[in-house]
């Protein structure tokens, strides 16, 4: 038996840019035991001689060398060797796992893009050097570009996060309608609810910032005015319209979106009243212009006048917004322009999703504005029968005082 350096077995392979197959193959020994040999720890694998043997004749190296007993040869102090061959596919999947593209491991590894297009190419020997500046910038051991050792384990997903809050029947309402109108799912629309929120505020600021610059122009033309000898009392809102300009581009600098700061500091609005400060929508006020812009009444509806409230309930009132409905015309169609059915809806006493899809062709708008007013009546009782139990179970206190009374007399 003699001993072989675990360590020294794997630097060895990897110099001569084999994998343990390919050595294998060539020293005629099994993959399984050259995995062995190289997993083993506490020191020297004793293998016998003919192994020995083969693995020298394989290796190309002395026995003292394999053995550990004399330095290796073709590696620096670190153990990176000259060369070795990459892995195509696991190179590939390694920068895939990473969100990597070529270009930017490029510019982790400072290794060109090009070299790596061509290494996930097709099997490329490579130096020492780049495969190791290739696996520091995917994080992985250089055995694992070769192909010997297995990709590490992905790290386990964050777990999902539970948002515990309620919305409202016509939010819910909201959300199915959009859905059924344009596609996506819920879950699609509250991933993509930052992205629009996003636009639609830097949209809102940007739309601020040209309104400023509209009101200094025509404050300029103002003072022109003002110097002819006739117009003179043309400088005299001046001073005002400056404050407010002062603070526009103030609260737009804190991107404040719906005014809150310029009324709960006061800054620049010391000449307005308070009914003049609670009329500053800003955000609100762009919504409502884009959706002029657009002509999409009967998407998009502010304090919608063609529906009654009985249709719609009570209009939700979210961040920085009129009071609005979506797809109207959706909603119409779908309920038949029955106001009991458009209830049963907005009410939460049915959802859309519940809705048979036999009846929701147009072909069948009778026997589903039937089916929804049904719903509506089942839930309209249940609202009654709640607001009756409220109000006829007595309350502790009642129960107590009743209780005394008794006693008393």
């Amino acid at each position: 038996m003699q001993p072989i350096d675990p360590q020294r077995l794997q630097q060895l392979r990897n110099s001569k840019g084999l994998s343990r197959q390919a050595l294998a193959r060539a020293a005629k020994v099994s993959e399984r035991q050259i995995a062995r040999i190289e997993s083993s720890s506490g020191g020297a694998k004793q293998v016998h001689g003919s192994t020995m043997n083969r693995l020298v004749d394989a290796l190309g190296v002395s026995v003292a060398v394999l053995a550990g007993d004399e330095p290796l040869p073709g590696a620096d102090a670190g153990g990176v060797p000259k060369d070795a061959l990459v892995d195509p596919q696991r190179l590939r999947a390694l920068r895939k796992r990473k969100r990597m593209s070529r270009k930017k491991l490029a510019e982790r590894s400072r290794v060109s893009e090009r070299q790596i297009a061509r290494i996930e190419s097709s099997a490329t020997r490579v130096r020492g050097t780049t495969l190791e500046r290739l696996a520091k910038a995917l994080g992985e051991d250089m055995e694992t570009l070769v192909g010997d050792e297995p990709v590490s384990p992905k790290p386990p997903a964050a777990p999902p996060t539970q948002w515990g809050f309620r919305v409202s029947p016509q939010l819910n309402l909201a959300y199915d309608l959009v859905s059924h109108r344009y596609g996506p799912s819920r879950r699609e629309l509250i991933e993509l609810a930052p992205l629009l929120f996003t636009l639609l505020a830097e949209g809102s600021l940007a739309w601020r910032r040209q309104c400023l610059e509209q009101l200094g122009e025509a404050m300029d033309r103002l003072s022109d005015l003002g110097k002819k000898s006739q117009l003179y009392f043309a400088n005299f809102p001046h001073s005002l319209l400056e404050e407010g300009c002062v603070a526009e581009e103030w609260s737009i600098a804190a991107t404040d979106l719906r005014g809150d700061k310029v009324r709960s500091e006061g800054i620049g609005f010391a000449f307005f009243s308070e009914d003049d400060l609670y009329a500053v929508t800003p955000f609100a006020d762009y919504l409502c212009k884009l959706a002029n812009d657009l002509e999409i009444s009967g998407k998009v509806d502010f304090f919608p006048e063609t529906t009654s409230d009985v249709a719609v309930g009570e209009f939700d009132m979210l961040w920085g917004t009129e009071p609005y409905q979506v797809c109207r015309e959706e909603l119409e169609q779908i309920a038949g322009g029955s106001e009991s059915a458009s209830s049963a809806l907005a009410q939460g006493d049915v959802r859309l999703s519940d809705i048979p899809k036999e009846l929701m062709p147009r072909d069948a708008k009778d026997k589903r504005v039937a089916w929804l007013e049904e719903r509506e009546a089942e839930g309209t009782k249940r609202r009654i029968k709640e607001i009756i139990d409220a109000f006829s179970t007595p309350t502790p206190t009642d129960t107590g005082t009743q209780e005394g009374d008794d006693r008393h007399d």
